[in-house]
């Protein structure tokens, strides 16, 4: 993924450790995560939700990309 052609728009959802934004790359509809707090704990949560986000396939979520 090239992180300098993702354009972020709005947000769309809040939680506890993050904000998702609606955002496009390369003219296909994104979802863009950022994190909002800081922290080891939250580095490994991550870390953990990515591992598994990349084998989810459902019409209802977007392909994870990187």
């Amino acid at each position: 993924m090239i992180i300098g052609r993702v354009t972020i728009g709005p947000a769309v959802g809040e939680g506890a450790f993050s904000t998702v934004y609606i955002g496009k790359y390369f003219g296909d509809v994104v979802a863009v995560k950022k994190q909002t707090r800081q922290g080891r704990d939250l580095e490994k949560y991550l870390l953990r939700e990515l591992s598994v986000l990349k084998y989810i396939r459902h019409q209802n979520m977007l392909e994870y990309i990187g």
